[in-house]
């Protein structure tokens, strides 16, 4: 019957829009942690790679992140991340387009105050997880 017919094409119009609301908002959400070293390598966020002797080594993401670890956020909507430590400056260990941001890093790829990042689309296509450690 023809009104049995409209209440299925309603009922299947609105699971589409949920399922389409659903996957924008997965596609959106990215995750950012801000610590230490010492915090990120007790998380397991980041670990220490080459060196000798415990001399040179440097800090990488650990390979399986947990995103219960991180901050989630929507990258249409936040364009600003605040530092905890406003006296601090901090280094992103992670690989997002570093030409996407309105805050540039200074020489050692350092950036204080604050993240503004001028082009989402950009910064995140290459990771959605940002990893920022205090120096």
């Amino acid at each position: 019957t023809p009104g049995r017919d409209l209440w299925y094409i309603k009922a299947d119009k609105t699971q589409l829009t949920h399922e389409r609301d659903r996957l924008t908002a997965e596609r959106n959400t990215v995750f950012y942690v801000v610590g230490t070293k010492d915090d990120l390598l007790k998380k397991h966020i980041i670990v220490q790679t080459g060196g000798t002797l415990g001399l040179g080594k440097s800090q990488v993401a650990a390979r399986d992140l947990s995103p219960s670890e991180f901050t989630a956020i929507d990258r249409t909507k936040v364009a600003e991340i605040a530092f905890p430590n406003a006296d601090k400056s901090y280094r992103i260990l992670t690989r997002q387009d570093l030409t996407a941001l309105g805050s540039v890093p200074d020489k050692e790829g350092r950036i204080r105050v604050g993240l503004r990042i001028r082009d989402a689309e950009q910064f995140w296509g290459s990771s959605k997880y940002l990893i920022l450690i205090e120096q």
